[in-house]
C-alpha cells in the first residue's frame, strides 16, 4: 500500500473525464451498508461515496494527493457491490480503476508492493516462480507449512493442488481456447487440462491458451495498464469459434477474476465463463456418475458482478449426489481482492473470519468457488484453523462425475 505522497500532481487530460464520472454520484449513501471496507472501519473515506468525493476533488485540483487520500484509493477491494445498489448507476469500477491509473505513479510504495508489481509486469517470471515455489513446498510436511509466513502459506496451498499429469495433443484448428494464466495457470493447470479433455470428448475442439499468457487483471488491481502480450497474437489472428454457440464463445475463463480482463485482452474475440459454457452444453454431457457429497458454494465478488453468476449454482444442483448450499461472507467479500490478499493481509484476514466460521460450523466435504484468489485465501485460513477442508473450482465436481464413466 502507499506510504507517503511525493508532490503536487500536475494536471492531466484524464482529469475532466474522471470528474464527469464522479459528478454522476448523487451522494445518497445507499452504497455504504454494502461496502466491506466501510463496514470494517466506519470511515467515510473507506466508502464508495467517500472515494468518489475524493476523486472529484483530486480531478478538479481542489486538494493535493497525500498519503491518506492515496491509501483510501488503494484500499478499495474492487468488489463492485456498490454498483448493484446505486440508483444513479455510477460506473464505480471504471472510475476507481481510472483514478488509480491516474495517480498511482505519484505515490511511494512499500518494498513488498514494488516487488509484487515487478513480478506482475513479467507474468512468465511470475508463473515460473509460482510453479517452482509451490513445487518446493510440496516437500515439506503440512504441519511445517502452517508455521510459514503468510506468503509461504499461500504458496503451500498451491502445493496441494492436483498435479497436471494429463498430456494433451495440440490441435491445428481449435474451436475455442481455454485460458491458463499466471496464478490460475500455476494452481489450476490440472483442472484446465481436464476441462479441455472433457470438452473434446463432447465434440468441442478446445485448446489451451499459450502458457503464461497474462489477462492483465493483476495489473489493473495494482493501478497499472496491462502491456501487450505477443503470445496472444496467434489467438487474436484466429477465426475459429465464432459459430460454436449462441454467445460465439472463443475464449473460456475458469477464473472469474480474469473474465473481464480477458474480454478486453482478446477483443474482438468473445470470452465466456467456463462454468457457464459447460452448463450451456448440458445436452451433450456424458452420463454422470452419482457421488454423495456435501458442498458449500461461495460466489466471489467477480462472479456476482458478471452476467453469468447463476450458472455455477445451476450446474452444481444438477450433479447427482451433490448437496450444495450457498454461503456468504459477513461483509460481502472474503478479502482476497487481487493483490490486496498480500498488500492488506491483516484486513483480508478480518474479512474472511465470518466466512470461515460458517464453513467450520457446516463441516462440508468441500468448499467451491470460481476465483483462484478466494480459493487460496479460504484454504489457507481453514488450514490455520486445523480444518483440512478442500476448496475447489465447481467444475471439478462436474469433472469427477463424468470421468467415472
Amino acid at each position: 500500500m502507499p506510504t507517503t505522497a511525493t508532490h503536487a500532481v500536475p494536471a492531466d487530460p484524464r482529469d475532466a473525464a474522471l470528474a464527469a464520472l464522479a459528478d454522476r454520484c448523487v451522494m445518497c449513501g445507499l452504497c455504504l451498508p454494502h461496502c466491506p471496507t466501510f463496514a470494517l472501519s466506519g470511515v467515510e473515506g473507506e466508502s464508495p461515496r467517500g472515494r468518489i468525493a475524493l476523486i472529484k476533488l483530486l480531478a478538479e485540483a481542489r486538494m493535493t494527493l497525500d498519503a491518506a487520500a492515496s491509501a483510501h484509493l488503494e484500499q478499495c477491494l474492487g468488489c463492485r457491490r456498490c454498483e448493484s445498489v446505486c440508483p444513479a448507476e455510477v460506473p464505480y469500477a471504471e472510475l476507481w480503476q481510472g483514478a488509480r491509473q491516474r495517480w498511482s505513479m505519484h505515490t511511494r510504495e512499500s518494498l513488498a508492493s514494488r516487488w509484487l508489481k515487478a513480478l506482475i509486469a513479467h507474468p512468465r517470471v511470475l508463473f515460473a516462480a509460482l510453479r517452482i515455489g509451490s513445487g518446493a513446498l510440496r516437500l515439506l510436511p503440512k504441519a511445517w507449512r502452517r508455521r510459514l509466513p503468510r506468503l509461504g502459506r499461500l504458496l503451500s496451498v498451491m502445493a496441494d493442488a492436483t498435479p497436471a499429469r494429463q498430456a494433451l495433443s495440440s490441435l491445428d484448428s481449435p474451436q475455442l481456447w481455454v485460458a491458463s494464466a499466471c496464478v490460475s495457470g500455476a494452481a489450476e493447470l490440472a483442472l484446465q487440462r481436464r476441462l479441455i479433455a472433457a470438452l473434446r470428448r463432447m465434440g468441442v475442439a478446445a485448446e489451451a491458451l499459450p502458457a503464461g499468457a497474462c489477462c492483465g487483471a493483476m495489473h489493473t488491481h495494482s493501478g497499472q495498464a496491462a502491456p501487450a502480450d505477443p503470445r496472444l497474437d496467434p489467438v487474436l489472428r484466429s477465426r475459429s469459434g465464432q459459430a460454436l454457440d449462441a454467445a460465439g464463445a472463443c475464449v473460456l475463463s475458469t477464473a472469474s477474476g480474469c473474465h473481464s480482463s480477458w474480454a478486453q485482452r482478446v477483443a474482438p474475440l468473445t470470452v465466456q465463463d467456463a462454468t457457464a459454457f459447460v452448463w450451456s452444453l448440458r445436452e451433450r454431457w456424458p452420463p454422470l456418475h452419482p457421488k454423495p457429497q456435501r458442498a458449500l458454494w461461495y460466489a466471489p465478488c467477480s462472479q456476482r458482478a458478471g452476467n453469468w453468476r447463476a450458472a455455477p449454482l445451476a450446474l452444481l444442483t444438477a450433479l447427482p449426489g451433490l448437496r450444495v448450499d450457498p454461503v456468504t461472507a459477513t461483509h460481502g467479500c472474503c478479502g482476497a481482492a487481487g493483490q490486496a490478499l498480500l498488500d492488506e493481509g491483516e484486513r483480508a484476514v478480518q474479512l474472511r473470519e465470518g466466512l470461515l466460521e460458517a464453513i467450520a460450523a457446516a463441516q462440508p466435504d468441500v468448499v467451491l468457488t470460481s476465483n483462484i484468489g478466494c480459493a487460496m485465501h479460504l484454504r489457507e485460513g481453514l488450514l490455520q484453523r486445523g480444518l483440512d477442508i478442500p476448496v475447489r473450482h465447481p467444475l471439478e465436481c462436474w469433472l469427477e462425475r463424468i470421468e467415472e464413466n
